[in-house]
């Protein structure tokens, strides 16, 4: 999922359902999916690649920069 469609996602999100992020194999994309379901808490838990969980009372700039920043080192923008 590209940055753009993640922060969208995240901007939609209520705080008892947020979007967990983690980085991705594809150049340019995140992985973004729900944070309340069983396979994403065992991957927040074990810290590999994660970016952040997100949910619409975070703060968006600060999620913005955080996807901008990982985009460009992915080669990519939003």
């Amino acid at each position: 999922m590209t940055p753009k469609m993640t922060l969208d996602r995240i901007t939609e999100a209520p705080k008892n359902s947020p979007i967990a992020v983690f980085e991705s194999d594809k150049p340019g994309c995140v992985d973004a999916m729900f944070g309340s379901t069983i396979v994403s808490q065992q991957r927040i838990k074990s810290g590999i690649g994660l970016i952040g969980v997100f949910d619409n009372k975070s703060k968006i700039k600060d999620v913005y920069a955080t996807l901008l920043m990982f985009a460009r080192k992915q080669g990519s923008s939003i």
